[in-house]
């Protein structure tokens, strides 16, 4: 098993995806709440940035866009809602890099308690959007028992930063996906009939203790919520869960419930 640590927020409804109204309440959301510092807040001034990949473009505004896994751009924090929309047509992953915790002020979406000064605490809170399906799994996230359509058409491919999709299972090693990870579209090409992640239950794997539960629609969607703490959590006498006050936040900025699957890597 890995030794990096996530946590996916995953909308209940599996095919939900955000309009821009939504995302931009939930980015307000996050800096009234402080799990993030937006540009005029005094927070933002304490934020290290220190990347030597995406540093630059970070500290203009704390958030960068990544339009393929080698390159990203700043992104502008709030949005404007055309830009926003259009945006949202494509893939999304945007990224908020929180260095270092210690002296922020700022609070951390895992149930932490108070971060001591001399803390090498750190935090990757991400958000992922796409119009496919992104199919998520791992040694801790069994895959489906199968990706295909009831009409026998192949649903689940890769994608290179070329926007190419005919990869398949067999030749993704050649691919290089933004979310490293593979696609299920979310209608079939030969019958149009939709794809729901709910109508099965896959094992997910606790990243401690490894026992397994079933999960309807694992950590298959077309939008979430990454936590991604790497290594930082390893530390503790045992890893924290979400905390509540951050559910609830994501869940009433976006309208919709969501359910957390965790991960190593």
């Amino acid at each position: 098993m890995g030794v990096e640590f996530k946590t996916y927020l995953i909308p209940r409804e599996n095919d939900f995806k955000p309009t821009a109204q939504q995302f931009n309440t939930l980015i307000k959301s996050w800096g009234e709440e402080k799990y993030i510092a937006l540009p005029e807040s005094p927070a933002f001034a304490k934020l290290e940035f220190n990347s030597a990949t995406w540093s630059e473009e970070a500290a203009k505004s704390g958030a960068v866009r990544w339009l393929n896994r080698d390159k990203c751009a700043s992104m502008s924090i709030p949005c404007d809602t055309n830009e926003l929309e259009s945006v949202l047509r494509h893939d999304v992953r945007v990224v908020w890099p929180i260095a270092r915790f210690a002296n922020t002020s700022l609070i951390h979406p895992l149930k932490l308690g108070r971060i001591s000064e001399d803390s090498d605490v750190y935090l990757d809170l991400e958000i992922q959007i796409s119009d496919d399906y992104i199919y998520r799994t791992s040694e801790c996230i069994d895959p489906f028992e199968s990706t295909d359509c009831k009409c026998g058409q192949p649903l689940e491919y890769w994608i290179d930063d070329e926007g190419d999709t005919s990869a398949t299972i067999e030749t993704r090693p050649q691919q290089i996906d933004l979310f490293y990870h593979g696609r299920i579209r979310n209608h079939c090409p030969a019958c149009k009939r939709a794809f729901n992640p709910k109508n099965q239950k896959v094992e997910v794997r606790d990243v401690e203790s490894f026992e397994g539960k079933m999960v309807r629609g694992g950590a298959t969607s077309r939008f979430a919520i990454v936590i991604d703490c790497g290594k930082s959590v390893w530390g503790l006498d045992e890893i924290p869960p979400v905390s509540k006050a951050f559910l609830a936040c994501c869940e009433k900025a976006l309208g919709t419930k969501l359910y957390h699957v965790s991960d190593a890597y």
